[in-house]
């Protein structure tokens, strides 16, 4: 069952994990993105250390620097429009996640200079998830040095 929903249990907002996460994640480029992650082995239904929540396969952030838009009305847009994105083309991510055992922390940065449009913005967090999917299957499939 495909669930679009996105609800406060998924959204990336302990402090904890959020310092953990840039300091030991890893980081890629999925223009107009960085995306920055790092996985945790888990068994669902027990209960989840280092801030990740119980049952929930992913956390997601997202960030608009405000050096690049001085208006509130310009960083909110984005991040509105990232959240959509990422809410109808998160379900693939979830049942990688759900399927290798691991919870997932990820924060998109946006880092144009311009705003665009939704269907630029969508582009980019399909690509991101795309990618972390990838990433995901391959640290299954080589477990040495997680």
């Amino acid at each position: 069952m495909v669930t679009y929903s996105f609800n406060r249990h998924e959204k990336l907002k302990s402090k904890k994990l959020t310092e953990l996460l840039f300091k030991e994640g890893k980081s890629f480029h999925s223009f107009p993105f960085r995306v920055a992650y790092i996985f945790h082995e888990t068994a669902f239904g027990i209960p989840a250390s280092k801030g990740f929540v119980p049952g929930f396969p992913v956390q997601f952030g997202i960030s608009v620097s405000t050096r690049n838009f001085k208006k509130a009305v310009s960083r909110n847009r984005i991040k509105r429009q990232s959240r959509e994105a990422w809410r109808l083309h998160k379900q693939e991510c979830y049942t990688i996640a759900m399927q290798e055992n691991k919870q997932l922390a990820v924060f998109f940065i946006f880092t144009q200079k311009t705003v665009p449009d939704f269907a630029e913005i969508e582009k980019g967090i399909v690509n991101g998830i795309k990618k972390l999917n990838s990433i995901l299957q391959q640290k299954s499939a080589n477990p040495v040095g997680e």
